[in-house]
């Protein structure tokens, strides 16, 4: 939760942490669309090409970050012939409905 001065409050149990959340211009640090530095850490929002599509193909196949999804199924299968597809619907002509970004740090 950001409150009114920028700061993303939230807690772990018994501990509260903070954590100081600042927006840059693009030309800040090396990024495509958006970067937001994070306790001194520049994450920029990068738009993927079609073929960085293997990534999602990746974790929705990882049974660790799917465990979430266990009680529908698990993981999730994303074979490359539905890629150009979702790529159309998701990132190319998504009408503002739809929005998928990856974040990177300064090392890509």
């Amino acid at each position: 939760m950001l409150d009114n001065k920028g700061f993303d409050l939230w807690a772990d149990g018994d501990v509260a942490f903070e954590t100081r959340a600042e927006f840059y211009p693009k030309s800040y640090c090396s990024g495509v669309i958006e970067i937001k530095k994070v306790n001194d850490i520049c994450v920029s929002l990068y738009i993927p090409k079609l073929e960085d599509l293997w990534f999602r193909e990746e974790f929705m196949a990882d049974p660790a970050t799917m465990e979430y999804n266990h009680a529908w199924g698990g993981t999730i299968p994303f074979p490359k012939e539905q890629w150009e597809g979702w790529y159309n619907d998701w990132v190319v002509n998504n009408d503002g409905k739809c929005f998928y970004r990856y974040l990177k740090n300064a090392e890509g």
